[in-house]
């Protein structure tokens, strides 16, 4: 979701975040252009359901481990905090907490592209519903969320796996 304009070999970006992701509580799962099968990436995203105290001690500690320069960019860190934002030997890193209700929204949201999300949630917006990280909602209750499954098939949209989100201008979404 940032970067700072260097490029990383996804194969090392995989390797940052499986060390991240056997230090920290509960469940993760790597997102961005490495999950859509991009070999040069700019950053890492994670989701991740730990509180952001605990997704910092546990890259503080690989970062320790594996003697990775850190640097915090995040103001705070706090157990109510969404987000913590950071560079591991110069690459940013981005991670997201999402509960299991949303769980499947989050890690939609940040596979991406961009206009793969802008399509989603256009067609979301078409049909009355706002899409988001949080979930699909209807007048404000949310209606799917859980998995990415639930979400492509409450929109009509036939699953499109993460390799095949990277769309361009003028393509549709295939429907079902």
């Amino acid at each position: 979701m940032g970067g700072s304009g260097k490029k990383f070999e996804a194969s090392w970006v995989v390797q940052v975040a499986n060390y991240v992701s056997e230090a920290l509580p509960g469940n993760s799962m790597l997102c961005g252009s490495v999950r859509r099968g991009i070999s040069m990436v700019g950053d890492l995203d994670m989701v991740v359901e730990c509180t952001m105290p605990e997704a910092l001690a546990a890259v503080e500690f690989v970062c320790d481990e594996k003697d990775y320069s850190f640097d915090l960019k995040s103001k705070t860190v706090e157990d109510k905090s969404k987000t913590l934002k950071c560079e591991i030997d110069g690459m940013h890193v981005d991670m997201f907490r999402a509960r299991e209700e949303n769980w499947g929204a989050m890690t939609l949201f940040l596979t991406g592209n961009h206009l793969f999300n802008i399509a989603m949630r256009g067609r979301a917006k078409s049909m009355g519903y706002k899409l988001s990280q949080y979930g699909l909602f209807f007048y404000g209750e949310i209606i799917a969320g859980r998995t990415e499954e639930q979400i492509f098939a409450a929109l009509g949209v036939k699953y499109m796996h993460p390799h095949e989100r990277t769309m361009c201008r003028g393509e549709r979404l295939p429907l079902v």
